[in-house]
């Protein structure tokens, strides 16, 4: 099950009809959305997502593909000065296709005559964002950054080889005081 509230909506400024879709599918209502351990909640970022490529009134802009399957920005001057500061809080491009990033989603690659395409419009795919399937939304999870988890080993591993170097470092220069000083001794 999805949980996606109307006063989530009401406070990203979301009241149209595709608010008013959403909420009838899911069964939402005006008031604050109850805690329970049952439903997923879904990311604003997602569900502001949904709403704008749903919305008809952004879709020289910003829109679902024939097949459903992908969504493309169209204009990408239009979306980067009209769309993002109105559904997002600012207006950098290279930021929101982090987010996307960031939830899995891929840019689709247009080719024609085996060379990208770099004037034509901007197309993303997520396995779970389709049209007319916002249960799916559920099932879109932030990434957990495994790189990171796989540095911090290699990087225990270098810190224990770097510990091992200089203690055999010091145990050579123990060595080497112990030298000097039985040498100044005999002189």
């Amino acid at each position: 099950m999805f949980v996606l509230g109307c006063v989530a909506c009401c406070r990203l400024g979301l009241l149209d009809w595709s608010l008013l879709l959403l909420c009838s599918i899911f069964g939402t209502s005006m008031k604050e959305p109850s805690v329970s351990p049952g439903p997923t909640p879904v990311p604003v970022f997602l569900t502001k997502l949904w709403v704008l490529v749903e919305d008809s009134a952004n879709c020289d802009v910003i829109a679902w593909n024939t097949n459903g399957q992908t969504f493309s920005i169209l204009d990408e001057q239009r979306f980067t000065k009209e769309i993002l500061p109105r559904y997002f809080k600012h207006s950098n491009l290279s930021s929101f296709i982090r987010q996307l990033n960031m939830y899995g989603f891929r840019k689709v690659m247009s080719l024609e005559n085996g060379l990208v395409k770099s004037e034509s419009a901007i197309e993303f795919q997520h396995p779970f964002f389709k049209k007319g399937r916002p249960e799916l939304l559920e099932h879109i999870k932030r990434k957990v950054n495994s790189v990171k988890t796989e540095d911090a080993h290699l990087s225990q591993d270098n810190l224990q080889k770097v510990i091992n170097e200089l203690k055999v470092l010091q145990d050579g220069q123990s060595n080497m005081d112990f030298k000097l000083d039985t040498m100044r001794r005999e002189n």
